[in-house]
């Protein structure tokens, strides 16, 4: 018996979708016009526990679109369930949630999420999320941030895992999703003039239950029981909080020390069909990407046996997470980005360069060895939400958003060579007012001393267009110290300055003088 054909539609009124999400709500890919993104499947709610489910005891589909209305939005579904029908009546409710869930409706930020929230080293620093969320959050995108299970658990799994080192960007990413979906998924027909490439892929449920076989899902199955194959032959075991990873161990495949091209193909040939064919595609669906394809059957292998759960990682777990795993192929950013963008994880932190930077200014905290993770995580219990802030935040600054385009300068490169910028005299003088008052990394510079045209041992120092102090009318060039180096502020801003030199007396100028003086 096959499964359902995707044959029905219907489109749910959400009186409380804010219109400023639009943006944010991506269907579809311009390139992959026939891959809907955001996609569900979950099994009959009124289906007995241990009863394993069959080709019919599920709804599964996709957004078709979503259009604004005076109250709300206008959301079309497509789906193999008709909802008109009385025998179909209690799949309602559950899709109703799965569209709310894939919108970030149920679980969404709001002021009162992160206000006040952080402790510990990170106290200062409650003052310019507010005041952040007021510039960016309040005006742009309706007071409230999208989060939750705003991903399906399986689908999303593999498009996060696509999104390690990626070539391409969201583009690239999904490119994968596709190619992974089209490769292990059950293609599901469609009628009723309904034309889209879709292809099933078990439920997270089905994934975690080490009873079903998965016979429903052959080519899905067989990556599985492919995944249990090269964790048993190549991987150890990392335990911590009662958890279990798997970590690949190169010494053990025989094919070199360098996880490579070679090396990966060399340890897919030593494999018999149905393993070897499966491995292969794993390794095609990522873009022929060695650490990914691991990384997709460690991860495979570790829900399936249910070494750890998503929603379930603590803050002491998640801040763990980034030195425990070293050295085993595992990435910490993948799994925690998974468990907060497909199950709404609040203690997930996905770390990277955007986030650490952000962290350090404007928030004025560095982040650097173990004490500082666990100092981190122990701050707060809403991370993943915060992060949301963070990543828009960055984004606008990134893209130079209105909302953003005169402040978080400090989160740019200062120069042509990748430099950071930082908080500096030139960075935080173009900054708006009521964010630099509030800002931690600010706060920490202004009574550094600056000196002007000549080296500084400690504090900044600030090269101006003729190099000295007595031509009038002089602009400022760059600024370094204290970690930073800037000269794109002044370019960037060039009448956020006054000329130099100005009168300021014959002491030494702190950062705070010279905002007032220039």
């Amino acid at each position: 018996m096959p499964f359902e054909s995707l044959s029905a539609r219907v489109e749910l009124h959400i009186p409380d979708f804010p219109p400023e999400w639009l943006p944010l709500t991506y269907l579809y890919d311009p390139d992959l016009p026939l891959f809907p993104v955001l996609y569900f499947h979950a099994l009959d709610p009124e289906l007995e526990p241990g009863q394993r489910p069959t080709f019919r005891d599920r709804v599964y589909g996709f957004i078709q679109y979503l259009n604004l209305t005076p109250n709300g939005a206008a959301v079309g579904v497509v789906l193999n369930k008709d909802l008109g029908r009385a025998e179909n009546a209690r799949y309602e409710p559950l899709v109703r949630e799965l569209v709310r869930e894939r919108l970030g409706l149920n679980q969404r930020i709001s002021l009162s999420d992160l206000k006040g929230r952080l402790g510990g080293a990170l106290v200062p620093a409650n003052q310019v999320i507010e005041e952040l969320w007021h510039q960016i959050i309040a005006p742009a995108f309706g007071n409230a941030l999208p989060f939750g299970r705003c991903w399906d658990g399986v689908f999303g799994l593999v498009r996060f895992i696509a999104s390690w080192n990626s070539d391409g960007g969201r583009k690239g990413e999904l490119i994968q999703t596709h190619y992974f979906a089209a490769a292990f998924g059950e293609r599901i027909a469609t009628g009723n003039l309904i034309n889209v490439d879709f292809y099933l892929l078990p439920t997270f449920e089905e994934l975690q239950d080490s009873s079903n076989p998965l016979n429903l899902f052959p080519k899905f199955g067989e990556l599985v029981r492919a995944a249990e194959a090269f964790g048993s032959k190549y991987c150890d075991d990392v335990e911590f909080d009662g958890l279990k990873f798997s970590a690949f161990k190169m010494v053990r495949t025989g094919v070199g020390r360098k996880l490579n091209t070679d090396s990966v193909l060399e340890m897919i040939d030593a494999e018999r069909d149905p393993i070897r064919r499966a491995l292969f595609e794993n390794y095609n669906a990522f873009n022929r990407g060695p650490h990914r394809s691991i990384i997709s059957l460690m991860m495979l292998r570790d829900l399936r046996r249910k070494g750890w759960h998503p929603a379930a990682l603590s803050p002491s777990t998640c801040a763990k997470m980034y030195f425990e795993l070293e050295g085993s192929y595992q990435t910490p950013k993948v799994i925690q980005l998974f468990a907060q963008q497909c199950f709404g994880a609040k203690s997930a932190l996905p770390i990277d360069i955007w986030v650490k930077t952000f962290l350090n200014w404007p928030l004025g905290f560095e982040l650097s060895n173990r004490s500082s993770y666990a100092a981190l995580f122990a701050s707060c219990d809403i991370l993943g939400k915060l992060e949301r802030l963070i990543w828009v935040a960055s984004q606008g600054r990134k893209v130079h958003s209105s909302t953003c385009a005169e402040i978080l300068w400090c989160i740019r490169y200062g120069g042509p060579d990748k430099q950071l910028r930082g908080a500096n005299p030139l960075s935080c003088k173009i900054c708006l007012p009521q964010i630099r008052g509030a800002c931690p990394a600010y706060a920490a510079i202004a009574d550094k001393q600056i000196a002007f045209n000549m080296a500084a041992l400690t504090g900044f120092s600030i090269e101006t267009s003729a190099g000295d102090d007595t031509t009038a009318n002089q602009r400022f060039v760059r600024v370094s110290g204290e970690g930073i180096y800037d000269e794109y502020s002044s370019r960037d801003r060039p009448s956020g300055y006054l000329p130099y030199p100005q009168s300021h007396g014959s002491g030494p100028l702190t950062v705070t003088s010279f905002l007032a003086g220039y």
